[in-house]
């Protein structure tokens, strides 16, 4: 089963203890059902889509459940300190919303490198201040590569190998 979301709504501003937001959760690529938290520590709420009873989602969200307890727990804080949680249907939808966020991020990232240099060094991602006109974009990254050797320049990266090291970045 793979849980993931469309037309999600989020506001960070919003976001206190978890992340204000709404969005239409899919099961295997199917509209299920809408889940949303309004970011101030509760749980998530499950509505039904358009034309959709809460009969409907309640199956939906029984599904989810008897998927999630096939999974096996997740470990949660640092040595010593760790917790253990089973997996359940919010913790599904806040793994496909965790998910959705660093897409979200890649994409801007890409986008960022139509006007501007962008590296990982250290694991962090840094980019260039301000947009470098085109034709001066060769130039700034032989600037940036003197300046920041151990980097790697996602600019000089296909595409798809640029988002790869994008996501192992922001993991």
């Amino acid at each position: 089963m793979n849980i993931t979301l469309k037309k999600v709504s989020y506001n960070e501003r919003l976001s206190e203890e978890t992340n204000a937001f709404a969005a239409i959760v899919c099961i295997d690529g199917v509209p299920a059902f809408e889940a949303s938290n309004d970011g101030h520590g509760g749980c998530d709420r499950h509505h039904p889509l358009k034309g959709q009873s809460y009969e409907a989602i309640h199956e939906q969200i029984a599904r989810v459940e008897a998927y999630a307890k096939t999974l096996p727990p997740t470990i949660h804080g640092d040595a010593g300190h760790e917790i253990t949680l089973e997996q359940n249907v919010e913790s599904l939808v806040s793994g496909a919303f965790i998910a959705w966020l660093k897409q979200r991020d890649v994409a801007r990232l890409l986008n960022k490198m139509r006007g501007s240099v962008v590296m990982i060094e250290d694991g962090k991602i840094l980019n260039t201040k301000g947009t470098v006109p085109a034709g001066m974009m060769p130039a700034q990254i032989e600037r940036t590569k003197a300046r920041y050797p151990q980097a790697v320049i996602l600019n000089l990266l296909p595409r798809e190998q640029a988002e790869a090291e994008l996501l192992k970045a922001l993991a």
